[in-house]
């Protein structure tokens, strides 16, 4: 059995990474960039 001396992120993990890191960052800024637009009042609204 041969040891990797590689820091570098397999690809196998790669995968892995960008489900767990970049999905829920990307939900995530798409939740609060919604609902940020739907707390802008419109002309036709109650509150302003």
């Amino acid at each position: 059995m041969s040891k990797s001396t590689s820091k570098s992120i397999s690809p196998r993990h790669l995968g892995t990474l960008m489900k767990l890191v970049v999905y829920p960052a990307v939900s995530a800024g798409a939740y609060f960039l919604f609902n940020w637009y739907n707390a802008i009042p419109s002309c036709t609204s109650p509150r302003g």
